[in-house]
């Protein structure tokens, strides 16, 4: 299996550093851009794309997205060969827990980290069968014949209390978070046929350029390169008042 990749990592035009972080494989991305293909041959080795949006100011939102990409990326390269979806879901929900343990006993050791806190929203490729692996408001998107279909759901209060009244912003659940937390991880359906692109941004993104835009941009641009420079322009010209993080994945 192959995957056309193309990541970018912004600091935006309102901040002066970048809490966001990038994972495609092994690689971490910040404050950078990437183009490749990615081959997935080796049967029973995992794959990951991730984004994950740092929060608690100064460098603790920086420290909080790297170290949970990093343990989240060394986890599933380590995942054992044969699991069942349910299985992997379990697994990946135990990892999460761990990750989110491990973070909440630094951020509680380090004044300097305290309220730290991260979104995670990965993809994991297992045994050709793809996985939603998620916690926060950065998103997962699929567009398929032109079509882009969110297909996380935002962590926030507002989505959770349905009140409209509510800021957006407010998350309700997340790594670092010291309310209960949990890992939404789920089997996709037919998503990830050969064609199918993935797109996943944190809401540096999601926040400055409305879904139809973002549709109708990746729809144009089938090239994943212009298709990406398209985007962040676009975010810019939308205020840039976050970091911009996004991954774009399509199945060859």
């Amino acid at each position: 299996m192959k995957l056309a990749v193309h990541a970018t990592s912004d600091v935006g035009l309102q901040r002066n550093h970048n809490e966001d972080m990038a994972l495609l494989g092994t690689r971490m991305l910040r404050d950078d851009r990437y183009d490749g293909v990615h081959e997935i041959s080796t049967p029973g080795r995992p794959y990951v794309i991730a984004v994950a949006d740092g929060l608690g100011g100064q460098a603790a939102g920086e420290v909080a997205s790297r170290d949970v990409l990093t343990a989240f990326r060394d986890e599933i390269a380590a995942l054992e060969v044969g699991l069942s979806p349910t299985a992997l879901s379990q697994r990946l929900t135990e990892i999460a827990r761990s990750i989110q343990d491990g973070l909440l006993t630094r951020a509680r050791a380090n004044p300097r980290h305290r309220g730290m806190a991260t979104t995670l929203t990965a993809v994991v490729l297992y045994d050709e069968q793809f996985f939603l692996a998620h916690a926060g408001d950065s998103r997962c998107y699929v567009a398929r014949n032109g079509v882009l279909r969110q297909v996380s759901r935002d962590h926030t209060l507002r989505e959770f209390s349905g009140d409209p009244r509510i800021p957006g912003n407010i998350l309700a659940n997340c790594f670092g978070s010291e309310e209960d937390f949990f890992l939404e991880a789920q089997q996709f359906g037919s998503e990830g046929e050969p064609g199918d692109l993935f797109l996943l941004c944190s809401d540096g993104l999601s926040d400055m350029v409305p879904d139809e835009v973002i549709e109708r941009t990746i729809s144009e641009l089938e090239d994943l390169n212009t298709a990406g420079a398209r985007l962040l322009e676009l975010a810019h010209a939308g205020g840039g008042r976050d970091n911009i993080t996004f991954i774009l994945a399509r199945r060859l």
